[in-house]
């Protein structure tokens, strides 16, 4: 399925496109969003959704790349490397990184439980800041 198909329904609605990059945005810039329709039906299908070949595409993640922190999202798999792209730079930014080099987390509004991904095992915790253990 593909990561902006939120219900798994095979089809990108306007209102998982909107829900999709509001998560983008609270998580790469920490930021509220709003969104208006203006008419338009927040089911209204705008795609069908491909299905990912694997469940790592699509992860929000933090790398920690030549000793600093990013955040970005899987976009690719190739063994046990990523391709990641990061929030705020262009493609040419895109980096394959090794599992090591990935903390990741995203907020489950719903429960408001972090649930952060660490060397392909997830951890729920309090606080989505800190690193897994």
């Amino acid at each position: 399925m593909s990561y902006a198909d939120l219900n798994g329904d095979r089809q990108i609605s306007l209102g998982e496109l909107v829900e999709n990059e509001r998560r983008d945005m609270k998580f790469a810039e920490e930021q509220e969003s709003s969104f208006a329709s203006r008419g338009f039906p927040t089911d209204m299908v705008l795609a069908p959704a491909n299905e990912s070949s694997n469940p790592a595409i699509g992860r929000r993640v933090v790398v920690r790349s030549e000793g600093d922190l990013y955040k970005g999202r899987i976009i690719g798999v190739r063994g046990s490397r990523y391709l990641v792209r990061y929030f705020g730079y262009d493609e040419s930014y895109n980096e394959w990184v090794s599992q090591r080099q990935i903390r990741g987390h995203t907020q489950r509004e719903e429960t408001g439980v972090a649930e952060k991904w660490w060397l392909g095992r997830e951890y729920r915790t309090a606080s989505a800041n800190s690193w897994g253990q």
